[in-house]
């Protein structure tokens, strides 16, 4: 199948009746997306991953980075585009909080702020630290979700890790376990269940998770 123009690319889906399918954003506006989330201003943040699977090509040496897209023309279109923070090591995983951002990046969770309205993150908070790294980059920290605990959900998969406040001594395991923390106090839990990379929750607050053994669950 030979590759297709981001707006020719759109025109291949097949939808359901009722639905409609737009091009918000694209390469080279954005490169090897793997999370997004909205700030109160509709802006987006992405995550940047393009160190996936060094496993395969260890001479790869290009480092993730956090867009900011805008959307500047009420089109629907983004149409201006910041790096917000580069120089990010294998972010996975982001959620808005509070004007900045919480960034999953091994061995970190940071907290990344604009506080001075340039649009590129000046403070680079590191919040958690000690999750470790899978090989293939695909078994890490992942999804972070807001929950109806007023707490934000993060799965952690395989790779798991020895995990603690930044400025706690006591680490715990997180291998195969689910991550909640609370963004105003910084307090921790761990609870059961865990996933590859993808999770969400419903209006119940169920979890639904997916990994390449059990593809959902």
């Amino acid at each position: 199948i030979k590759p297709k123009e981001p707006a020719e690319a759109v025109k291949t889906f097949k939808l359901a009746p009722g639905y409609k399918l737009e091009l918000a954003a694209s390469e080279p506006a954005i490169r090897s997306p793997v999370a997004v989330d909205f700030d109160e201003d509709g802006r987006m943040y992405v995550a940047e991953f393009p160190e996936y699977n060094q496993q395969g090509n260890p001479k790869f040496k290009e480092r993730g980075a956090i867009k900011l897209l805008e959307d500047t023309k009420g089109t629907g279109v983004y149409d201006k585009v910041t790096t917000f923070a580069d120089n990010i090591d294998s972010p996975v995983a982001l959620a808005c909080w509070d004007g900045g951002l919480f960034v999953g990046s091994v061995p970190h969770i940071y907290y990344l702020k604009d506080t001075i309205g340039s649009g590129k993150a000046d403070l680079r908070k590191i919040i958690y630290t000690g999750f470790a790294r899978d090989k293939a980059g695909e078994a890490m920290l992942n999804s972070f979700r807001w929950g109806l605990d007023n707490r934000f959900h993060v799965s952690t998969s395989a790779a798991g890790g020895m995990v603690k406040n930044a400025h706690a001594k006591t680490s715990y395991n997180v291998k195969g376990l689910g991550f909640l923390f609370d963004p105003a106090s910084l307090k921790f839990e761990l609870i059961a269940g865990s996933g590859q990379h993808g999770m969400s929750m419903d209006d119940w607050g169920r979890k639904f998770t997916c990994d390449n053994s059990n593809p959902c669950h």
